[in-house]
Protein backbone atom coordinates (compact mmCIF):
# COMPACT_ATOMS: atom_id res chain seq x y z
CA UNK A 1 0.00 0.00 0.00
CA UNK A 2 3.02 2.28 0.54
CA UNK A 3 4.05 1.46 -2.87
CA UNK A 4 0.94 2.46 -4.52
CA UNK A 5 0.74 -1.33 -5.39
CA UNK A 6 -2.69 -1.51 -7.33
CA UNK A 7 -2.24 -3.79 -10.10
CA UNK A 8 -1.55 -7.99 -9.35
CA UNK A 9 -0.28 -9.93 -12.77
CA UNK A 10 -0.68 -13.09 -12.32
CA UNK A 11 1.58 -15.70 -14.67
CA UNK A 12 0.76 -19.37 -14.84
CA UNK A 13 2.08 -22.13 -16.20
CA UNK A 14 0.37 -24.49 -19.04
CA UNK A 15 0.39 -28.41 -18.33
CA UNK A 16 3.84 -28.46 -20.29
CA UNK A 17 5.56 -26.52 -18.01
CA UNK A 18 4.56 -29.04 -14.71
CA UNK A 19 8.22 -29.71 -14.50
CA UNK A 20 8.69 -25.82 -13.88
CA UNK A 21 5.26 -24.89 -12.39
CA UNK A 22 6.63 -27.41 -9.31
CA UNK A 23 9.77 -26.33 -8.33
CA UNK A 24 9.66 -23.31 -6.15
CA UNK A 25 13.04 -21.92 -6.70
CA UNK A 26 12.16 -22.22 -10.75
CA UNK A 27 8.93 -20.01 -10.34
CA UNK A 28 11.23 -17.49 -8.40
CA UNK A 29 13.76 -17.04 -10.35
CA UNK A 30 11.15 -17.02 -13.34
CA UNK A 31 9.56 -13.97 -11.02
CA UNK A 32 12.75 -12.56 -11.12
CA UNK A 33 12.88 -12.19 -14.49
CA UNK A 34 9.67 -11.10 -15.42
CA UNK A 35 10.69 -7.91 -12.90
CA UNK A 36 14.11 -7.30 -14.45
CA UNK A 37 11.87 -7.26 -17.88
CA UNK A 38 9.49 -4.40 -15.73
CA UNK A 39 12.38 -2.21 -14.78
CA UNK A 40 14.27 -2.86 -18.46
CA UNK A 41 10.46 -1.82 -20.07
CA UNK A 42 10.32 1.30 -18.05
CA UNK A 43 13.90 2.63 -17.78
CA UNK A 44 14.15 2.83 -14.03
CA UNK A 45 13.33 1.32 -10.76
CA UNK A 46 9.90 0.34 -10.06
CA UNK A 47 8.53 -1.14 -6.94
CA UNK A 48 6.81 -4.47 -6.70
CA UNK A 49 6.00 -7.28 -4.45
CA UNK A 50 5.77 -11.00 -6.06
CA UNK A 51 6.12 -14.26 -4.56
CA UNK A 52 5.25 -18.13 -5.77
CA UNK A 53 2.01 -18.91 -4.81
CA UNK A 54 0.52 -22.40 -4.38
CA UNK A 55 -2.80 -22.98 -6.94
CA UNK A 56 -4.61 -25.04 -4.23
CA UNK A 57 -7.08 -27.44 -6.58
CA UNK A 58 -4.63 -27.75 -8.89
CA UNK A 59 -2.24 -28.89 -6.89
CA UNK A 60 -5.00 -31.25 -5.28
CA UNK A 61 -5.84 -32.53 -8.71
CA UNK A 62 -1.96 -33.16 -9.91
CA UNK A 63 -1.08 -34.56 -6.38
CA UNK A 64 1.74 -32.21 -5.47
CA UNK A 65 2.51 -28.58 -5.04
CA UNK A 66 1.74 -26.58 -8.69
CA UNK A 67 2.99 -22.77 -8.63
CA UNK A 68 1.75 -19.50 -10.33
CA UNK A 69 3.18 -16.22 -9.72
CA UNK A 70 1.81 -13.00 -7.94
CA UNK A 71 3.66 -9.83 -8.66
CA UNK A 72 2.15 -6.57 -7.34
CA UNK A 73 2.83 -3.30 -9.48
CA UNK A 74 1.74 0.08 -9.98
CA UNK A 75 0.12 1.00 -12.70
CA UNK A 76 1.73 0.48 -15.69
CA UNK A 77 1.37 1.79 -19.31
CA UNK A 78 -0.59 -0.91 -21.22
CA UNK A 79 2.08 -1.17 -23.71
CA UNK A 80 4.60 -2.48 -20.57
CA UNK A 81 1.80 -4.78 -19.26
CA UNK A 82 1.57 -6.24 -22.73
CA UNK A 83 4.77 -6.74 -23.24
CA UNK A 84 5.17 -8.33 -20.00
CA UNK A 85 2.69 -10.85 -20.92
CA UNK A 86 4.14 -11.19 -24.37
CA UNK A 87 7.77 -11.91 -22.92
CA UNK A 88 5.78 -14.53 -20.91
CA UNK A 89 6.65 -18.20 -22.42
CA UNK A 90 5.02 -20.77 -20.02
CA UNK A 91 1.64 -20.10 -20.48
CA UNK A 92 -1.09 -21.93 -23.30
CA UNK A 93 -1.76 -22.45 -26.51
CA UNK A 94 -4.33 -20.70 -28.30
CA UNK A 95 -3.04 -17.74 -27.89
CA UNK A 96 -3.70 -17.83 -24.17
CA UNK A 97 -0.21 -16.68 -23.09
CA UNK A 98 -0.72 -17.45 -19.04
CA UNK A 99 -0.11 -14.10 -18.19
CA UNK A 100 -3.86 -11.92 -16.56
CA UNK A 101 -3.87 -8.69 -14.60
CA UNK A 102 -6.33 -7.21 -12.27
CA UNK A 103 -6.49 -3.35 -11.40
CA UNK A 104 -7.78 -2.02 -8.31
CA UNK A 105 -9.00 1.46 -8.07
CA UNK A 106 -7.19 2.23 -4.92
CA UNK A 107 -3.96 0.58 -3.26
CA UNK A 108 -5.70 -0.92 -0.01
CA UNK A 109 -7.50 -3.10 -3.01
CA UNK A 110 -4.70 -4.17 -4.16
CA UNK A 111 -2.86 -4.85 -0.06
CA UNK A 112 -5.77 -6.45 0.72
CA UNK A 113 -5.70 -8.93 -1.71
CA UNK A 114 -1.90 -9.00 -1.11
CA UNK A 115 -2.65 -9.56 2.44
CA UNK A 116 -5.33 -12.13 2.15
CA UNK A 117 -2.95 -13.91 -0.34
CA UNK A 118 0.10 -13.94 1.96
CA UNK A 119 -2.10 -15.40 4.32
CA UNK A 120 -3.85 -18.20 2.51
CA UNK A 121 -0.72 -19.54 0.98
CA UNK A 122 2.43 -17.77 2.11
CA UNK A 123 1.44 -18.29 5.64
CA UNK A 124 1.08 -22.09 5.51
CA UNK A 125 4.46 -21.86 3.56
CA UNK A 126 6.68 -19.59 4.95
CA UNK A 127 8.45 -23.07 5.82
CA UNK A 128 9.03 -23.85 1.96
CA UNK A 129 11.79 -21.39 1.44
CA UNK A 130 14.97 -22.68 2.15
CA UNK A 131 16.78 -21.09 5.26
CA UNK A 132 18.14 -17.95 3.99
CA UNK A 133 15.71 -17.54 1.66
CA UNK A 134 12.95 -15.20 1.71
CA UNK A 135 9.21 -16.70 0.77
CA UNK A 136 8.54 -13.45 -1.21
CA UNK A 137 10.44 -10.80 -2.71
CA UNK A 138 10.30 -6.84 -3.12
CA UNK A 139 12.12 -4.39 -5.00
CA UNK A 140 15.32 -3.08 -2.78
CA UNK A 141 14.58 0.65 -2.10
CA UNK A 142 10.86 0.83 -1.99
CA UNK A 143 10.32 -0.70 1.49
CA UNK A 144 8.30 1.21 3.49
CA UNK A 145 9.72 2.70 6.79
CA UNK A 146 10.78 0.59 9.57
CA UNK A 147 8.32 0.98 12.79
CA UNK A 148 9.55 -0.33 15.83
CA UNK A 149 6.81 -1.04 18.52
CA UNK A 150 7.51 -1.70 22.23
CA UNK A 151 5.48 -3.87 24.08
CA UNK A 152 5.21 -3.08 27.69
CA UNK A 153 4.29 -6.63 29.29
CA UNK A 154 6.22 -9.74 29.49
CA UNK A 155 5.07 -12.25 27.04
CA UNK A 156 6.21 -15.96 26.89
CA UNK A 157 6.04 -15.67 22.54
CA UNK A 158 6.11 -13.26 20.06
CA UNK A 159 2.31 -14.00 19.47
CA UNK A 160 1.47 -13.31 22.42
CA UNK A 161 3.01 -9.88 21.94
CA UNK A 162 1.51 -9.58 18.52
CA UNK A 163 -1.63 -10.12 19.61
CA UNK A 164 -0.97 -7.21 23.00
CA UNK A 165 -0.09 -4.68 20.21
CA UNK A 166 -2.81 -5.02 18.11
CA UNK A 167 -5.23 -5.02 21.54
CA UNK A 168 -3.82 -1.69 22.56
CA UNK A 169 -3.50 -0.51 19.07
CA UNK A 170 -7.88 -0.80 18.48
CA UNK A 171 -6.88 -3.77 15.26
CA UNK A 172 -8.93 -6.82 14.78
CA UNK A 173 -6.71 -9.54 14.25
CA UNK A 174 -8.18 -12.31 11.72
CA UNK A 175 -5.23 -14.48 12.17
CA UNK A 176 -1.96 -15.22 13.80
CA UNK A 177 0.62 -17.92 12.87
CA UNK A 178 3.09 -19.12 15.96
CA UNK A 179 6.12 -19.36 13.97
CA UNK A 180 8.87 -20.36 16.68
CA UNK A 181 11.34 -21.92 15.95
CA UNK A 182 13.11 -23.89 19.02
CA UNK A 183 15.53 -25.83 16.71
CA UNK A 184 17.24 -22.26 15.90
CA UNK A 185 15.98 -20.29 18.93
CA UNK A 186 13.93 -17.78 16.79
CA UNK A 187 10.61 -16.97 17.65
CA UNK A 188 8.55 -15.02 15.45
CA UNK A 189 4.68 -14.57 14.32
CA UNK A 190 2.71 -14.12 11.11
CA UNK A 191 -0.20 -11.80 11.85
CA UNK A 192 -2.94 -10.47 9.77
CA UNK A 193 -5.23 -8.04 11.02
CA UNK A 194 -8.32 -5.18 9.95
CA UNK A 195 -8.32 -1.92 11.04
CA UNK A 196 -11.22 -1.42 13.91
Amino acid sequence: MANDLRVLLSPTYSDDYLDRASDRGAVKGDLANLARRLKRAMGDAVPYAFMPEVQPRRSERMGFEVYNGMVLVPVLPRSVLLALKDSWSFGGGGGYRGFDWQRWDSPRGASGYASKALHAYASKGLGSAGRGEQAYSVAQGFQPARVEVEVPDPHNSAVEAARSWAGSSGVEVVSAFDLRDSERGGDACWLAWEAA
